[in-house]
């Protein structure tokens, strides 16, 4: 109850503070309210060169403005767009000019989905609905690289969201120039179209040799391009009416695994298994996809990590079924507990795959709300019960900016000889308002209960307050976890504990004393405490001041930081084997970080701590290195290290070391090879992961896969060949 009282509290004071708040302003092309686009009777080849007489006659937009480093001021590259149609696609045209040429381009490598801001960059960012609130982005570098996401209400990212478009991009002696080609069948607007309709579109570059970024018609530097309120009214368009939209992506697989246990090989086991999706999609605002014998073998490896906190260590879903749509299906806050993450299904606790029978998604999207289901069936393994996982979401849209959605979770573990069966629900409301520009506020409320032995029944809670402008920004989040809150489908790294976290910081630029080089000036404060729910003694406690925190104009940043800890230990606690007794413990470090111009052919990053960790001491470097003299080849290497004196009940001494070189090599966007190792001193393991991807054609890949897990006694490798095949119909 204390909590709901001050999350109403919270909403409350808003409407206080927004009166007192400055709006960010941006200066705007007012003459020109919409832009119009042609359409093309004749093919157009995307090719980057934009060499059709149709892309002569068609309207250009070049009044781009400023947004970095001075918002509203004339950019000092000029960029040219122009927008044409037929009935398969919309096609945006832009000629970005250097006056360096190919010289000037910044391009690290062909990753898809690469970088925001360490590459050159030319972007849309389309607001189907023109309900001002949702946006599609498509995005390309000079090399063709592709980079494509899902915003909702510009606060949730689904970057991980992989449409079927294509983009060709051509580097001459003023600079570069690209085509884009999106099909209407990728896009969702409303079916009820009539004539022509207007949508509403943003343009972005990043020239990254002078860490330019310009846009058309322009935002505030506090926002970014997918704030569609700031959008211009693309009209004259005529995309076609909502027609069936089917996809069919088979997929065929071969796999060798061999295991070595105190170096004495086993029979190599070889299997074949063949799978695959159906995308359906009965018009533009309703998607099914089906899957069956679902296979991640070409996902990318989790990482090693030594975590020296008392908490489990979250890591990202990587496998592209679940990753599609997944900013949809978001609800509470993701740093305190999250009710439904999709690595719990199909991925025992330990990363091991569990095998998948078959699931389902369905996801529709109008102006007014969207829905979103999930069904997963896995299969029973040694390790894990069979188990049916069902998720569904309802969100409503109301006024400009604000939401509120429900989200339910079920687990359903069938009885397999030993363990009964038993079903674990979880239910969530989130609700999400914009109450200025600059400021929003979004909550969740959320319950679990278990059918069965054990009574996993409890609450969660949380409230979030966000104020971004030019000149500052303010993050404050409040929660609470039950004892006994556990969503089976989510993830929460604690349990029984109120928080507090509070983030303040400036953003202070040409002050006087600044010489040329420095960007920006950005000094705050943070505290981030967890006390017990009942009784609020303090569980851990963390105060950090970084007055030094300085952006510079190529890209590069450097930020100290003053840090205070408390912990308080009710048991003893292990970290990497070193045990340190219960009791309260308060210590002080000093941690600084230094990033150089990550766009440069060479570029490092260094993070350094010292200081207190309980009773003892630990000194913690973590560097990296790049080396990308040219796009079609980069390597990096990072390290880790632990230096931990004196901790524990036995004054124990422990160095850590965690290696991992990366080696990346490319022909095209299409052809790539990429292969990284990593080598952890902690129980000496060694992995090796590298993986050869070829996209012969869009969204259709063959993959050459091979894994090596080892340590002294075990060595687990695995050769993987995957072919996939996308037909649209």
């Amino acid at each position: 109850m204390k909590t709901l009282f001050i999350n109403v509290l919270l909403v409350l004071s808003t409407n206080a503070f927004a009166q007192i708040i400055t709006k960010d302003t941006v200066k705007q092309d007012t003459k020109q309210i919409s832009i119009y686009t042609k359409k093309t009777n004749t093919a157009i080849k995307i090719d980057g060169n934009l060499s059709e007489s149709d892309w002569e006659e068609a309207p250009a937009i070049s009044n781009f403005i400023q947004v970095e480093p001075n918002q509203g001021e004339k950019p000092k590259f000029k960029t040219i767009v122009k927008i044409l149609y037929d009935k398969q696609n919309l096609y945006i045209g832009a000629i970005c000019l250097d006056s360096l040429g190919r010289k000037g381009v910044r391009v690290q490598d062909f990753r898809r989905d690469f970088d925001y801001y360490q590459n050159d960059l030319f972007g849309i960012a389309l607001d189907t609905y023109n309900n001002k609130r949702n946006a599609t982005a498509f995005q390309t570098n000079p090399y063709s690289a592709q980079r494509d996401l899902q915003v909702f209400d510009d606060n949730v990212y689904d970057v991980d969201w992989d449409a079927l478009w294509q983009t060709r991009s051509v580097i001459n002696e003023n600079g570069w120039s690209c085509e884009i080609a999106i099909p209407w069948k990728t896009l969702r607007y409303p079916k009820n179209v009539k004539d022509t309709i207007s949508w509403g579109i943003n343009f972005v570059r990043v020239a990254r040799r002078e860490n330019e970024t310009t846009a058309y018609p322009g935002f505030p530097r506090s926002f970014d391009t997918y704030r569609m309120n700031y959008a211009v009214e693309l009209k004259g368009i005529e995309p076609p009416k909502s027609n069936t939209n089917i996809q069919i992506n088979p997929y065929l697989i071969s796999q060798i695994d061999r295991n070595t246990q105190n170096g004495n090989p086993s029979e190599s086991e070889y299997k074949t298994k063949f799978g695959g999706e159906i995308k359906w999609s009965p018009n533009a605002q309703s998607t099914l996809d089906l899957t069956f014998n679902t296979d991640f073998a070409q996902a990318d490896a989790d990482r090693q990590v030594n975590n020296l906190s008392r908490f489990s260590v979250f890591f990202p879903e990587r496998r592209q079924f679940f990753l599609e749509n997944a900013g949809l299906f978001t609800a509470g806050n993701q740093n305190i507990y999250i009710p439904f993450f999709s690595r719990k299904i199909g991925l025992d606790d330990f990363g091991n795959p569990i095998p998948i029978d078959a699931g389902a998604r369905f996801t529709q999207k109008t102006n007014s709300y969207s829905l979103g289901a999930i069904y997963v069936h896995q299969q029973e393994t040694e390790r894990a019960q069979a188990s049916s996982n069902s998720v569904l979401l309802f969100k409503k849209n109301y006024g400009k900016q604000n939401n509120l959605g429900f989200l339910v979770t079920n687990k359903y573990s069938e009885t397999n000889g030993v363990i009964n069966s038993f079903s674990n629900s979880s239910a969530t409301i989130t609700g999400f308002n914009r109450i200025t520009d600059n400021l929003n506020i979004d909550f969740s409320i959320s319950g679990t209960k278990t059918n069965g032995e054990n009574k996993d029944d409890g609450y969660a809670a949380n409230t979030s307050l966000n104020y971004t402008s030019n000149d500052m920004g303010l993050v404050w989040n409040t929660g609470l976890i039950s004892e006994k809150y556990n969503p089976q489908l989510g993830f929460v790294s604690r349990n029984d504990f109120f928080k507090n976290y509070l983030d303040v910081y400036l953003n202070k630029r040409k002050l006087s004393w600044f010489p040329k080089f420095i960007r920006s000036w950005e000094p705050g404060v943070s505290f981030d405490f967890y006390q017990n729910r009942n009784d609020f003694k303090l569980q851990e406690g963390y105060i950090g001041i970084y007055p030094i925190f300085f952006q510079f104009n190529n890209g590069s940043k450097i930020v100290g930081t003053y840090q205070l800890n408390w912990q308080t230990l009710t048991e003893n606690f292990s970290p990497l084997g070193i045990e340190i007794q219960a009791g309260n413990y308060k210590y002080q470090a000093v941690n600084f970080n230094y990033r150089s111009d990550q766009s440069s052919k060479l570029s490092i990053t260094a993070d350094f701590t010292y200081g207190g960790f309980y009773n003892g001491k630990n000194t913690t470097y973590v560097a990296g290195i790049r080396y990308a003299p040219i796009p079609y080849f980069a390597t990096t290497l990072s390290y880790e290290q632990n230096e931990i004196v004196g901790l524990g009940i036995d004054k124990q001494d422990l160095t850590t070391r965690l290696v991992t070189p990366n080696i990346r090599l490319a022909l095209n966007p299409r052809l790539q090879l990429n292969v990284f190792y990593q080598y952890n001193t902690v129980d000496n393991r060694s992995r090796w992961n590298s993986r050869l991807s070829w996209e012969y054609k869009p969204q259709s890949f063959v993959y050459l896969v091979f894994n090596e897990n080892k340590t002294n006694d075990f060595k687990q490798d695995q050769t993987i060949a995957k072919i996939s095949f996308l037909k649209q119909f």
